[in-house]
């Protein structure tokens, strides 16, 4: 009998596994920009411009005033990731190769995770920069922090004052809010005090453009929230620096769409072979190459401290 997987089967289950990490099992893949197919060992995603004025004219046959524009290029560098599936070739076959397949959904989550992971250790990583991208800058936490005591006399949660503060910040980075998405992380404690906070001081809260379902804070005030439990460390490893264990306070990324990447060499592989050497079982080999950065310097990416314990 043979025991190759049709490679029928093996498209299908491929397209389920990525139809389902790009639109159900990442919960951040659509909150940031994407691009699929880089080659090379390094890429610059986008070149960003500063600003440029006109200066008024005042006379005939004046010197005609010459600026410099700065060009800020930011650069990517891909990570790789792999591992394997081993399984009999009648379980995998009964287990289809559907969206429903346990085999696809294990596989599909396992590629949205490490999604996740890369956006979330990129809002707050160093930022590789240069002509040649050998420079590295830190984030900005300095002009891009909401304080964790905003809202209260002394270190608190998160609280709709910090979200307001967020949005003027981002407003004075001169992002025009009405045309980008607005974005935010939040976890279960964040959303149970955003939620405790709303009920307490807010009575108009529809009428701020708040929206609440099945008690998850969905939007407030234009901010859409993505809720995901990134203080997590075994499914979210690489968003360790989000969270100080000594001062218990968090960093709640908020986030305006255009000024984060999320790029791939790879954005996800796999190959099923048979192991003759492992009774003939069937092994289910994924690849992924990709990383994710902020893409500006000092705008469009904040960091909102909260106390977890309050």
């Amino acid at each position: 009998m043979d025991q190759q997987i049709p490679i029928s089967f093996q498209m299908q289950f491929f397209n389920s596994v990525m139809l389902l990490a790009q639109t159900q099992q990442s919960i951040l893949f659509d909150t940031v920009g994407f691009h699929d197919g880089y080659t090379g060992s390094s890429v610059t995603p986008v070149e960003m411009f500063g600003r440029f004025d006109l200066i008024k004219k005042t006379g005939r046959s004046e010197k005609t005033p010459v600026s410099e524009i700065e060009i800020f290029k930011p650069w990517l560098y891909p990570e790789d990731y792999h591992g394997a599936i081993l399984t009999d070739w009648a379980d995998l076959l009964k287990a289809g190769a559907g969206t429903q397949s346990g085999f696809v959904q294990s596989v599909s989550k396992s590629a949205g995770r490490r999604w996740d992971n890369l956006i979330l250790r990129g809002f707050f990583a160093n930022l590789w920069h240069g002509q040649k991208g050998l420079e590295q800058m830190p984030f900005d936490f300095t002009n891009n922090t909401v304080s964790v005591g905003v809202g209260a006399s002394s270190a608190t949660g998160l609280n709709t004052r910090k979200i307001e503060m967020g949005l003027k910040k981002l407003k004075q980075q001169s992002l025009f809010l009405g045309y980008e998405e607005v974005f935010m992380v939040l976890d279960s404690t964040g959303n149970d005090q955003l939620i405790r906070d709303i009920k307490a001081v807010h009575k108009d809260f529809e009428k701020l453009g708040g929206k609440i379902e099945k008690g998850m804070l969905l939007e407030y005030q234009g901010v859409k929230f993505k809720h995901i439990e990134f203080l997590n460390p075994v499914e979210y490893p690489d968003a360790e620096d989000l969270f100080d264990a000594d001062t218990n306070v968090a960093l709640y990324p908020m986030y305006v769409k255009s000024r984060m990447h999320l790029g791939a060499w790879k954005s996800f592989s796999m190959k099923a072979a048979e192991r003759p050497d492992l009774s003939h079982a069937q092994q289910i080999y994924a690849y992924m190459s990709a990383n994710a950065t902020r893409l500006e310097k000092s705008t469009g990416v904040l960091a909102i401290e909260s106390d977890v314990t309050k």
